[in-house]
């Protein structure tokens, strides 16, 4: 469905539900990034709530949308070397945002404490924890999204390898004209063979076992009994048809055509 070689590159169907998840974890850090800036700022973490906010739109606008080619406009602007470039980045700038995060989380720690607020008092001092609870929260889910953007990219880059090498790697099917054309000639190759061997052999058997017999008609009207020059044949001189003797003018009682008389 993917793919510096250009074309597709070939990768499981799998992949986008690590896709989904990527979309979603970035919609809500957005949410939680956004909340917080909304309270006081964000307060001490405002510089790394602002990065997070923005990493996370360019995660979904454009990255997302050009390395996950599912609607033919996608499939017009998309290019693998792009593709394996947005994948890269976005893995850099997650696991930025989530150092980001995590560090200024943990030098402001203190501000997270619930005596911090206590001068606010009532809905502001609420309002202020939980703005840094979700400052919290989204510093867990860049972490999952700094992770799910190593696994893709890890992914991509191992069927990105097997797109340049021109090889098929393990789980995707021979989908190349290629591969196809040369697979079916062989097999075409291979059936004309074995098909043709039986045939041969059975002719040539035939022509050895079984010898030509050739019959000669010859239209010969002269023994046909309606011509008028037909004659009933004379018997031999010496022997009969089929008997050793000759027949003689003997009477009834003293030889016949057969043999001797009774």
């Amino acid at each position: 469905m993917f793919g510096l070689k250009g074309g597709a590159v070939g990768v499981p169907r799998w992949i986008l539900v690590f896709r989904v998840l990527q979309l979603f974890f970035a919609i809500l850090i957005i949410a939680l990034t956004a909340y917080a800036l909304s309270v006081y700022d964000g307060g001490p973490a405002k510089p790394a709530l602002i990065a997070a906010l923005i990493i996370g739109i360019l995660t979904i606008i454009p990255v997302l949308i050009l390395i996950t080619p599912l609607h033919i406009a996608q499939r017009k602007i998309y290019d693998p070397s792009i593709a394996l470039l947005l994948e890269l980045g976005a893995l850099l700038f997650w696991l930025g945002a989530f150092a980001a995060l995590a560090s200024y989380h943990d030098v402001f720690s203190g501000y997270g404490r619930s005596e911090i607020f206590a001068f606010l008092g009532g809905d502001e001092c609420r309002m202020c924890r939980s703005a840094w609870r979700a400052g919290v929260a989204s510093t867990v889910f860049a972490a999952l999204e700094f992770l799910l953007f190593l696994f893709t990219t890890l992914i991509f880059v191992y069927y990105f390898h097997h797109h340049i090498a021109g090889t098929t790697p393990h789980g995707i099917p021979i989908r190349s004209g290629r591969h196809n054309t040369h697979h079916t000639s062989s097999t075409t190759g291979t059936t004309a063979t074995h098909h043709s061997l039986p045939q041969n052999n059975t002719a040539t058997n035939d022509y050895e076992m079984s010898p030509t017999t050739t019959h000669t008609t010859t239209n010969d009207n002269s023994s046909h009994p309606g011509n008028p020059n037909y004659s009933v044949p004379s018997p031999p001189a010496t022997g009969g048809y089929g008997g050793s003797e000759a027949p003689t003018s003997s009477g009834p009682n003293t030889g016949s055509y057969y043999g001797k008389g009774l």
